[in-house]
């Protein structure tokens, strides 16, 4: 593919599931989009396995959650790598996320990204942010399809434990609590402390926006959950900062650390 590839060109989010754009980087996404750059989102997984067995009800509503999620963010296109969602149980499917190589799914992530015009890239750091399986493996792939397409700049998504401690956890905590219990070898810790985090973005002025793409995934973040109970301070003061580390030169992201 390309022989190397700048910080200019179109922006793509891959977020391991529908709802991680939302949680982890939906501020950042309409901050981009609104300051004029094309930002595409690409899931590696439809969630399907968020309730257990694989569902393609349960697939076909997350995708259609996303579209609607991105559409709120100013997302310029969404795009469905189609695996399947791995779970968080001590089993995963056999046609999992995870247990697709790496080669092969970076193969079909950079020809989205090439056919894209992609030349910064964001997604999971190594940790997986709160340790899922396919945060992991979506670091791995993402990481090996930069090289690919020839991508010198990715961000990777994390959260400051630090900060959330004193505002609340909400969904991270209860993400973690639950890969602890039933993944075998977790730690049970999540993001980074504020010292190991390069950007800090602030995207309060995009808060509304934000939740209004929480709220479009229902499926996952219904009215009656805490997190979308939460009064809009409330709801700012957890979710109104947006946190990367960076891999390669300055970029885009960079632009919005004010």
């Amino acid at each position: 593919m390309s022989g190397g590839r700048g910080a200019g060109g179109a922006i793509a989010v891959l977020c391991p599931h529908p709802d991680d754009e939302a949680i982890f980087c939906g501020g950042t996404i309409r901050a981009l989009a609104e300051a004029g750059h094309r930002v595409v989102i690409i899931a590696a997984t439809s969630g399907d396995t968020a309730e257990g067995e694989p569902s393609r009800a349960l697939r076909d509503l997350r995708r259609r959650e996303l579209e609607v999620a991105g559409d709120i963010l100013g997302a310029a296109a969404v795009h469905h790598l189609g695996y399947v969602d791995s779970g968080i149980g001590p089993v995963s499917p056999p046609e999992a996320f995870v247990h697709i190589p790496v080669d092969h799914a970076a193969a079909e992530l950079a020809a989205i990204l090439e056919r894209e015009g992609v030349g910064s890239l964001v997604a999971d750091g190594p940790e997986g942010i709160y340790g899922h399986p396919d945060h992991i493996h979506a670091h791995d792939v993402s990481a090996r399809a930069a090289e690919l397409v020839g991508i010198a700049t990715r961000y990777e998504m994390t959260v400051d434990r630090e900060h959330l401690h004193f505002v609340d956890v909400h969904v991270v905590e209860t993400a973690t609590e639950a890969v602890t219990e039933t993944w075998h070898g977790h730690t049970g810790t999540y993001g980074h402390t504020t010292v190991e985090i390069d950007l800090l973005v602030d995207v309060r002025t995009h808060i509304e926006a934000k939740r209004a793409a929480f709220a479009a995934h229902a499926s996952q973040l219904p009215e009656h959950s805490e997190t979308m109970r939460l009064d809009a301070d409330a709801f700012a003061a957890v979710y109104g900062i947006e946190w990367f580390n960076r891999r390669g030169p300055a970029g885009p992201l960079d632009d919005l650390v004010g």
